[in-house]
């Protein structure tokens, strides 16, 4: 309908924060850092506050990216043509950009934690579909950085010193 705000289409979707953050695999913690949105701010937007407009549009954007990509056996996952298979420190380096630890990533990927310690750094991962899967993911992450509104606050703030 014209004129709802995006609040209300995720709250009529039946898409809540506290999901959108398990289905992203972030704690409160780990969305403050990402956002530039303080965590007692989002905790209380977990609690029933309205929430600020752009937040739930930037959670529910990788929301929608997690659900699409939710394992590396997601059929959204095809090989990424001439793309060379990333090696075990670019998987690293794309758990960082997603804001998964090392567990995380192990149990969404379904591989165990002592098989990823003992991948070599420089190496191609074997698997081709968890390679291409995080980088999927990753490249989601930096499309969507973070809010627009904690992106204006960060220039405000800036520009007031």
């Amino acid at each position: 309908m014209p004129g709802d705000s995006p609040v209300r289409r995720l709250a009529v979707k039946g898409i809540s924060l506290r999901q959108a953050f398990e289905t992203i695999g972030w704690s409160v913690t780990q969305a403050e850092r990402r956002s530039r949105v303080h965590r007692h701010r989002i905790a209380r937007w977990l609690a029933g506050a309205p929430a600020d407009p752009d937040f739930v549009q930037w959670i529910a954007a990788l929301e929608r990216l997690h659900r699409r990509l939710a394992s590396p056996l997601s059929v959204h996952v095809q090989p990424g043509g001439n793309r060379p298979q990333p090696t075990a420190y670019e998987l690293t380096l794309a758990c960082l950009t997603i804001g998964w630890s090392e567990r995380q990533f192990a149990e969404r990927s379904c591989i165990h934690r002592t098989t990823l310690r003992r991948l070599d750094r420089h190496r191609p991962v074997q698997d081709w579909r968890v390679g291409r899967w995080v980088e999927l993911l990753a490249d989601g992450h930096r499309m969507h950085p973070q809010p627009e509104t904690s992106i204006e606050n960060a220039r405000h703030v800036h520009d007031q010193f």
